[in-house]
């Protein structure tokens, strides 16, 4: 018997899995954008000076990677070629000082917000896929955290831009 893509029986009786071309190309992006995404944490981990930004980048990396796992594991489920993987590491000396910390930081919260937006479409996407569209709420439920923590990161650090606040009893 087969429901979907999980079957119970006899194995000449298995259907191969079953993926959109749309789901395919969305696996592949978000993969794509995963491993650039680890490649650039590491590359700023190079130039960051503050230690408890440097801990927050490893702390990225690291969800990157469980992500990037989780789709590696989907993608050769249904025999998906694989795009080309970052380097294992981007490790070199950068003491310039000329990059700051607070640069390195705003890249990153902005893309933690790109990067919610893209899981958000791709959920929109993964309707006939239960387990991609579970795998993605999954990823959005992760990074919406690690967004709420950079959030309140960037306010102790005073590196976010937060534009000016207006009192309502204010008159033009």
């Amino acid at each position: 018997m087969q429901i979907g893509n999980f079957h119970i029986g006899p194995a000449d009786k298995v259907k191969e899995p079953t993926i959109t071309a749309g789901e395919v190309y969305l696996l592949w992006d978000n993969l794509v954008i995963r491993y650039d995404l680890v490649e650039l944490m590491q590359i700023y981990q190079n130039f960051a000076h503050d230690p408890d930004f440097k801990n927050l980048l490893e702390g990225d990396i690291q969800v990157w990677e469980k992500q990037i796992n989780r789709i590696e594991q989907v993608m050769n489920k249904y025999k998906l070629p694989m795009p080309d993987r970052y380097p294992k590491s981007a490790s070199f000396t950068a003491e310039s000082g000329i990059v700051k910390d607070q640069l390195l930081f705003r890249r990153v919260f902005t893309t933690a917000q790109d990067i919610l937006e893209l899981c958000i479409r791709s959920l929109r996407a993964f309707v006939v896929n239960d387990e991609l569209r579970n795998m993605f709420a999954d990823f959005f439920e992760k990074k919406l955290h690690v967004y709420d923590e950079l959030c309140m990161y960037g306010k102790v650090k005073g590196w976010l831009a937060i534009p000016p606040m207006m009192n309502n009893n204010q008159q033009s």
